[in-house]
């Protein structure tokens, strides 16, 4: 399954039965033969797993099953997600690689606890996520474990 999400679980589930609904308050710019749809204005994603809010969001679809290939987000990026929160300037999904990438003054938020750094890389079937450089966690004690991000750094 293709999906974007924070965590374990998807937040844009792309082969499941449930429908997930991008919505604009601009226009919708389809492209079917370079295989690119461009979301401008309020862009607004919501499934059962989540939301994710930006000014402008670009869908690249690979081969003939429409199936999403990447999504780049950019300006004022809000990914919402069971206990988790994420602002940046942009994140842009890699579906074949299950992969979220954070830039411009990314953060995540997890119940008490903050994640910053230039750049936050978030492995999503792994659970990982990589803080570079210059990382700062605020980590609140008394949550339970279970409840935090998987972090590793270099």
């Amino acid at each position: 399954m293709a999906a974007l999400f924070i965590g374990a679980t998807p937040l844009i589930a792309v082969e499941d039965k449930k429908p997930t609904v991008i919505t604009s308050d601009g226009p919708l710019n389809a492209d079917f033969e370079k295989k690119i749809a461009i979301f401008k204005d309020n862009v607004l994603v919501k499934d059962d797993q989540g939301t994710i809010n930006s000014d402008k969001m670009k869908v690249f679809f690979a081969g003939e099953s429409n199936q999403i290939e990447r999504v780049e987000c950019y300006g004022n990026v809000k990914i919402k997600h069971d206990k988790r929160y994420s602002e940046s300037d942009e994140a842009i999904y890699y579906a074949l690689e299950n992969k979220i990438i954070l830039t411009g003054d990314p953060l995540i938020k997890q119940g008490s606890d903050q994640y910053r750094a230039e750049k936050i890389t978030i492995f999503t079937v792994q659970n990982r996520v990589i803080f570079e450089p210059s990382a700062q966690l605020v980590i609140f004690p008394g949550e339970e474990m279970d409840s935090k991000l998987n972090i590793l750094g270099e």
